[in-house]
């Protein structure tokens, strides 16, 4: 039971992870129209 809460609790970490990740990526790629993506 342990190894399925500590699971559970990596696969809410990673998804909220992932939105920052993408927030992040769609305000650089607003900003340089485009150029953002060449910079990551």
């Amino acid at each position: 039971m342990e190894n399925l809460l500590f699971f559970d609790n990596s696969v809410t970490f990673f998804r909220s992870g992932l939105k920052i990740i993408i927030s992040f990526i769609e305000e650089e790629f607003d900003e340089d129209d485009g150029d953002g993506w060449i910079k990551l």
